[in-house]
Parts: structure tokens; sequence; C-alpha cells
């Protein structure tokens, strides 16, 4: 995951196409986005490794323009336990994430509220 991430992030930033390209399909096929979103009856299992990477998938799919991805990282960060839960002093998972190099980043404060709001309905839902 955080090798694609970072060729998403730089071939955006720096505008090379054939990288950017490829990062992004890369990314989609990790979080098991199909070719055909009509085709979709089920949704393929994730492995552990880029569910756990739920967060920053939802940061990066806003900062480079991979909107295929969003649903179902903001669907797995939901299922997460670790959902709303306080890290250290600096918020709690799904409020920020931090990048290999520990500078913070946070999800937006719309993204944030349509979590909550997701996950009251959610959990209505499920009991």
């Amino acid at each position: 995951f955080a090798k694609v991430a970072s060729i998403l992030r730089a071939s955006h930033a720096l505008d090379f196409t054939k990288f950017y390209n490829w990062s992004k399909v890369a990314l989609e096929k990790m979080w098991g986005v199909p070719d055909d979103l009509s085709s979709v009856t089920s949704l393929p299992s994730l492995q552990n490794l880029v569910a756990d990477h739920a967060t920053e998938t939802i940061i990066i799919a806003r900062m480079c323009g991979v909107p295929r991805v969003l649903r179902r990282a903001m669907y797995e960060l939901l299922r997460s336990e670790e959902f709303g839960r306080p890290l250290s002093n600096s918020g709690s998972v799904g409020e920020k994430a931090k990048g290999s190099n520990g500078i913070g980043e946070g999800i937006s404060n719309v993204d944030y509220q349509r979590l909550i709001k997701a996950r009251e309905t959610l959990s209505s839902l499920w009991m």
C-alpha cells in the first residue's frame, strides 16, 4: 500500500500522467473496485493490510482525485473497531492519519461528519 500511495501522491503533484494512471488503477484494485460498477453484487474481501489504511486512503483519494475508492474505504473505516477511539493526544481514528513522515493529515470535517452520521445509522440497523 505504502509504495502505491507514494507513487500516486508524487505523480499527482508532479503531473506524471503515466505513473498517476498506473497508481490510480493499482489503488482501485487494492480496494476491490470493479471495472464495471453495475456488476457489483457483493464486496470482495480485503487483505487486512489494505483495510488498515482506510483513513489514509480517504485522504489520498480526495487529494489525488480517486473517488472510486472512497465508498469502500469509508465503509471499512466505519466497520473498524478503532473508529472514533482516541489516539494518544492527536485526535481519534478517522480524524487524523499519520503519514510515514510523521506529518499529521486529517480527513475533512465534512467527511468526518458523514462518517459519524453513517455510523449512527448503520449501528441502529446492525442492532
